[in-house]
């Protein structure tokens, strides 16, 4: 599978699969419209867009895309009114339903972001019979992926860089209260990559990771030290 990554972060995030489907609609229309065309895409090729939440960082682009007559498949309790996205377009699902588009089946699972609903999303492209795992914006991962070819897994922040921004007094205890909630950090994202089977997996790539709680370069070198495995900040 071809992953080419938008936009990760607080600011917005959208992730193009195989130039097909789209996970995550996090950007403003204009935005997107630019990424797409600055990586040889248009909204033409879109067939599906797929969204783990309705926090605007994942779902800004989510109308206007429907309104462009791509189909939006979101959380069920995610209703689509807060981003008035028109009814003939929108998907609410569950944890556990599966969604065929065209040569690909996109499977729904439940993920941990607080009090708000959250998927993640098993991909199988049956033309190349490859696989792929997509989960964000959790703080753990409760699923056991099996034959697995492509990750893609939130790594938000380091417990360190947490400490040293609350004693420095970037950040309140009770955000991080919230951060530690809804985020995964690397270490959990390790304790989940080592209790998976790894031996199919040909890139895992590293999503949402904060600018301020993160070091970006030692979480690519310790994931690829641990999994031995090329790994690619989104």
């Amino acid at each position: 599978m071809k992953i080419t990554s938008l936009a990760s972060g607080s600011s917005g995030n959208a992730y193009v699969i195989n130039g097909q489907l789209l996970l995550e609609a996090g950007l403003s229309p204009n935005k997107l419209k630019k990424k797409l065309w600055k990586n040889n895409l248009t909204l033409g090729q879109i067939d599906a867009c797929f969204i783990s939440h309705n926090h605007k960082d994942h779902s800004r682009a989510a109308s206007f895309l429907a309104d462009s007559g791509i189909d939006i498949v979101i959380p069920i309790s995610e209703d689509g009114e807060e981003n008035n996205i028109r009814a003939d377009r929108l998907y609410p699902i569950n944890g556990g339903k599966t969604i065929k588009v065209n040569n690909y089946f996109v499977k729904a699972v439940d993920m941990s972001h607080g009090e708000h609903a959250c998927l993640g999303y098993f991909v199988l492209d049956t033309d190349k019979d490859e696989r792929l795992f997509y989960a964000t914006d959790s703080m753990y991962i409760k699923q056991n992926p099996q034959n697995v070819n492509y990750l893609m897994i939130e790594v938000n922040y380091q417990q360190e860089y947490l400490e040293e921004a609350i004693q420095e007094g970037q950040m309140s205890r009770a955000n991080m209260r919230r951060v530690l909630k809804n985020h995964m950090s690397l270490e959990n994202a390790i304790k989940f990559l080592n209790s998976i089977e790894l031996s199919e997996v040909k890139e895992i790539w590293v999503l949402h990771v904060s600018s301020r709680n993160a070091n970006r370069i030692e979480i690519k070198e310790k994931i690829q030290k641990e999994t031995g495995k090329p790994v690619y900040l989104a």
